[in-house]
């Protein structure tokens, strides 16, 4: 089982999604992260959460103030980012900019799966 790590450009917390999805609603084109666009309105979307769901690998998804208990901080500046933990190592499958290019969910299966070979 391989363990992937998507780390949103946001904050967590019930507070903070509710002022997430307002702003994303109002001002999208100022919106800071691309996968929480992507991946969420008020809860995870349908698809992707199919997606996960139906992978046997581990996922999981952090927030800003998350990155210390990881020891990701020295992704602080490139979020959002999709990473993959090989033994002790961080590798980057998908980064900031290809983030924040992708249109929608079938983008990112599409590129993760591609990035990943997990068909």
């Amino acid at each position: 089982m391989r363990e992937f790590f998507f780390i949103y450009n946001a904050k967590g917390g019930k507070f903070n999604e509710i002022l997430d999805f307002i702003h994303k609603k109002t001002s999208p084109s100022t919106y800071n992260c691309s996968l929480c666009m992507i991946t969420y309105n008020f809860k995870m979307k349908e698809k992707w959460k199919n997606f996960l769901k139906n992978s046997s690998h581990k996922f999981l998804f952090l927030h800003i103030e998350d990155l210390v208990k990881y020891k990701l901080e020295k992704f602080k500046n490139d979020l959002p980012i999709c990473l993959e933990k090989i033994d002790d190592n961080f590798e980057i499958i998908i980064d900031s900019a290809t983030m924040k290019q992708l249109q929608d969910q079938d983008d990112l299966i599409t590129l993760f799966e591609e990035k990943t070979k997990l068909q």
